[in-house]
């Protein structure tokens, strides 16, 4: 039986803070920003500011808590050994995770048909761009929140893998909440609880890894590849 200590109270109080903080951000940004904000900024501010900036103030809380507990990059996965294995590892995972996730799993469940609409329709210079974007700014910060700083509480909470897999994807999933259900995304075919749930999965798939060593660089590399794989290339592909 675990032994419930002060130091697990202090890092549940810190997860629990975390999410709300991390729900409370995303709710304000996707409701009410658009509504009540941004038509009383430059346009130029919402253009430019509103799809970086918001990401930075999400990430704000983590970096917070990590400052006040001495945390360092390297204490949630950040290591520069073996750095092409690492990036190699993303890659491979990306490519997997497309696979599974918004190829085979929306076909199977009769969600989406596949069809290819033309060479035409796909914008190189969108895929580098989106592919920087979802690597630099989404990537970085879904990571080193979900796979960084609070598994790593997780783990100090409970040593067992699953708790901090498990607690970690339902806490990604529920972020998701807010684009995917409330307002929804006009690029996805399927429900927005579906796209939570997958969501969800794809954090169980992330964690997994992450108990298993894999490193930030990795993860992030794969988290980029596949938002940018997606929104660029397969939003083509089905309808």
């Amino acid at each position: 039986m675990t032994k419930f200590t002060k130091e697990m109270q202090k890092n549940i109080v810190t997860v629990v803070v975390l999410n709300v903080a991390l729900l409370a951000i995303a709710g304000f940004m996707m409701l009410v920003y658009p509504s009540h904000i941004a038509p009383l900024v430059p346009s130029i501010v919402n253009v430019i500011l509103f799809p970086v900036g918001w990401w930075f103030l999400l990430l704000s809380p983590t970096v917070i808590l990590m400052v006040k507990d001495k945390e360092r990059p390297r204490d949630i996965g950040f290591t520069k050994k073996k750095l092409p294995r690492q990036i190699l590892l993303g890659i491979a995972l990306a490519a997997g995770l497309l696979v599974v996730f918004s190829v085979g799993v929306p076909w199977l469940l009769g969600l989406v048909e596949w069809h290819w609409g033309g060479a035409d329709q796909i914008d190189v210079g969108f895929i580098f761009l989106s592919l920087a974007y979802n690597t630099l700014v989404v990537g970085l910060i879904e990571e080193v929140i979900y796979r960084g700083h609070m598994f790593k509480k997780l783990q100090d909470i409970h040593a067992a893998p699953w708790f901090a897999v498990l607690i970690s994807a339902l806490a990604f999933g529920a972020f998701h909440i807010p684009s995917f259900v409330i307002i929804g995304q006009p690029l996805l075919p399927a429900s927005g609880w579906f796209y939570v749930f997958m969501a969800t999965m794809a954090g169980v798939a992330y964690g997994l890894c992450r108990a298993k060593g894999a490193t930030m660089v990795t993860l992030i590399l794969s988290h980029g590849i596949y938002n940018a794989t997606f929104a660029s290339v397969l939003t083509h592909m089905h309808y």
